[in-house]
């Protein structure tokens, strides 16, 4: 693995701007630290979004359904709530990988 520099985002501005810049973004980075293990990646700054607030939020609108935010984890979404009105996406988010990565892995890692 190459060196590279670790930047907190304080805010989705300031993350999305360095990314324009050639910035990796990071949430969880699950698979984001198998790919810089193996040499496929080697990004020279990673932006953590972990420290952006607002990005892990969850909340189910009943007019406009539910809104899901990039950093809510797979075992919130398996577990939360306000997400049993939606069984299959709780069924979904239980069935992947292991608790361990469900603990740890974003809804936005995920489907990117």
């Amino acid at each position: 693995m190459k060196p590279f520099e670790l930047v907190n985002a304080s805010s989705l501005d300031s993350a999305l701007s360095q990314a324009k810049a050639g910035a990796t973004l990071k949430a969880a980075g699950i698979d984001l630290l198998d790919r810089l293990k193996e040499g496929l990646e080697a990004p020279k700054r990673l932006v953590n979004l972990a420290t952006v607030p607002g990005l892990d939020s969850l909340a189910d609108h009943p007019k406009k359904g539910l809104t899901i935010g990039p950093l809510v984890t797979l075992a919130r979404l398996a577990s939360d709530p306000l997400v049993t009105r939606y069984p299959a996406l709780q069924q979904a988010a239980a069935a992947i990988a292991t608790p361990q990565i469900r603990n740890r892995a974003t809804a936005a890692g995920n489907l990117c």
